[in-house]
């Protein structure tokens, strides 16, 4: 099915430092902690495990690990959901949301360039967004909060609430997306085909109805969205080279950058 003619906008906000689990408020929220020992045993998980958020759509190739917290998940010291380099597996995980939302969010930790986040409704792909964008955003010394308060970027490296702070070299980021004229149905989570490196999530949200993001958070990015002929989707300007890179990266079989 095809886009509608009016404008789309996805904005991507950050919370502020410390936060682990999602700072909006109002509607009604869906939300996936990997906490439930029933639905999310610790270990490998291989197969769909369906959830009020929505439907983790696992395979022998897309799969999570649920692990203890560690230094690179875990907020407040709960279990967490990683694959790649945790679940020896580098295919991507999709899920597919109980509701069409306006809004996803999560605990976004040890971020790895690798790790990619895209959104989609339908079969329509919105955006991807990669743990590469979310590093250039915090290559300044200072970010500034719909509020004015300014937080120093350093203050995102390392795992919150530990001491001494554990991986201090990565950056630890409660991170929303929000569209405008539009919902997501569809989120899949990948590595760039990797098992070089993990991506660790935690604290998923989805909200429907009205809500509000609170000012403490800072907007990093908004992307209006354009049409594409050639696949059929919608591309965030400027944002399709990147893309096109990564999905080279994807046919060739090329691992991405290693890290932690």
């Amino acid at each position: 099915m095809g886009l509608p003619a009016h404008a789309i906008t996805i904005s991507i906000y950050a919370a502020a430092p410390g936060v682990v689990s999602s700072p909006a408020t109002g509607g009604t929220a869906y939300n996936e902690s990997f906490n439930s020992t029933s639905a999310w045993p610790t270990g490998l998980r291989t197969s769909p495990v369906t959830r009020p958020i929505g439907t983790f759509q696992l395979s022998p190739t897309s799969a999570l690990q649920i692990q203890a917290s560690d230094q690179y998940g875990g907020a407040g010291g709960s279990r967490y959901a990683a694959f790649g380099a945790q679940s020896g597996t580098a295919g991507a995980i999709t899920l597919n949301l109980s509701n069409p939302t306006t809004f996803f969010g999560l605990w976004w930790s040890a971020i790895d360039p690798n790790n990619g986040i895209s959104l989609y409704n339908g079969s329509n792909l919105l955006l991807r967004f990669s743990g590469a964008d979310l590093i250039s955003l915090f290559a300044v010394p200072t970010l500034t909060a719909q509020s004015g308060t300014a937080y120093a970027t350093s203050s995102y490296r390392g795992k919150p609430g530990t001491s001494p702070l554990q991986n201090a070299g990565e950056y630890y980021v409660y991170t929303m997306f929000r569209i405008s004229g539009l919902t997501f149905t569809r989120v899949v989570f990948d590595n760039s085909g990797s098992t070089a490196s993990g991506f660790e999530m935690d604290n998923l949200q989805i909200r429907t109805g009205n809500f509000s993001i609170p000012t403490s958070s800072v907007l990093l990015r908004t992307y209006s969205m354009t049409p594409v002929p050639e696949p059929a989707f919608w591309m965030p300007a400027g944002a399709a080279l990147g893309w096109l890179a990564w999905r080279r990266r994807r046919r060739n079989g090329r691992s991405g950058q290693d890290a932690a």
